[in-house]
């Protein structure tokens, strides 16, 4: 029955990102065109209305990618191997290379351990967590991003500091929870 649900869940955001998607394109190029045709005679109430719309569309793009990447997570697919989690790091400075030079953002990291994982989870879980560190950034202050690993008993605890926004008290406990967006828009 798991596996029924699973693949019924896989099958049902395929085709809800499918469905969303178009209509988000749609709306996005529409705005565009909008604001082309009325350049010269935009207001900026009718420019501020338009960038909600464009916005919104933008929040609702991610929304369904969200959805997406949660149906095809399907760890018993995926066997575990040993990740050098240096070299996670080293793909994912490779992957954000354009972010990290425009924020001037540094990563700061030293003999990350080997551990058994999922490869592709824990990356992407890391660069998340990077990601949202550059995005996340305070107003004219470049990035620092510190990854540590402390050794436990039979595992490792990883900890990721950055010098951004932060997240209110009220909100840590929900930094995790699926789909679920603590800061909607950049400082």
């Amino acid at each position: 029955q798991l596996e029924i649900a699973n693949k019924d869940l896989k099958q049902f955001a395929h085709q809800v990102s499918h469905d969303l998607k178009q209509p988000i394109r749609t709306v996005n190029s529409f705005i565009e065109l909008l604001r082309k045709k009325l350049e010269a005679d935009l207001s900026e109430e009718t420019e501020l209305y338009m960038t909600y719309i464009s916005d919104s569309a933008v929040q609702m793009g991610r929304f369904v990618d969200d959805i997406l990447k949660y149906a095809e997570i399907n760890r018993e697919s995926q066997a575990l191997e040993t990740v050098d989690c240096n070299e996670v790091i080293i793909q994912i400075e490779n992957s954000l290379r354009a972010q990290i030079l425009q924020s001037e953002a540094q990563i700061i990291y030293n003999n990350l351990p080997e551990i058994a994982a999922h490869r592709s989870l824990i990356s992407q879980l890391f660069q998340n967590l990077i990601s949202n560190s550059i995005k996340f950034q305070r107003a004219g202050i470049p990035p620092i991003i510190k990854i540590n690993a402390v050794e436990n008993k039979n595992d490792y605890i990883f900890e990721f500091e950055d010098n951004g926004i932060g997240i209110d008290e009220e909100n840590q406990s929900k930094v995790f929870d699926l789909f679920t967006r603590i800061h909607t828009q950049v400082d």
